[in-house]
């Protein structure tokens, strides 16, 4: 009897060990998958800042350049008059830029995405303005 009961114990406390290292390894998996997800938003965030740093190389080029004194959304009207007809995308990615520049991580791939898609937009915009003005400055010539 003495013997059952010791044996008894000794289960007892090989499966709290054994649902200890089970639970070990979930927590552990968990702060894996946590990780994952805050290097997938930092991508996400130098993805956004990125394509808003050629938002403004692009303005730049088109004779538009942004000022330091003047903020993402002050320069709002300019970015709308340098490309007609694309307000939605320029909101989207002015927003998306000023949420990564004050600590808001994008939570999804698509959050990206969308600005990624909205980038592309105003991008072939912005190259065909650019030939435009490249032709009309060699016709001058």
């Amino acid at each position: 009897e003495y013997q059952s009961l010791i044996d008894q114990e000794d289960m007892f406390d090989l499966l709290r060990s054994a649902f200890r290292r089970g639970l070990d390894k979930i927590v552990e998996g968990l702060e894996q998958i946590a990780r994952l997800r805050n290097a997938r938003q930092l991508l996400g965030a130098a993805r956004i800042r990125r394509i808003y740093a050629q938002l403004m190389d692009m303005s730049d080029k088109l004779d538009h350049p942004r000022p330091p004194s003047i903020t993402p959304l002050e320069f709002m009207p300019t970015l709308k008059n340098i490309f007609p007809n694309m307000s939605e995308e320029l909101v989207m990615i002015t927003n998306a830029y000023l949420r990564v520049r004050y600590g808001e991580l994008p939570e999804t791939k698509g959050e990206v995405e969308i600005v990624e898609i909205a980038w592309k937009r105003v991008k072939t915009l912005g190259q065909e303005k650019l030939r435009t003005k490249k032709r009309s400055f060699e016709l001058k010539r």
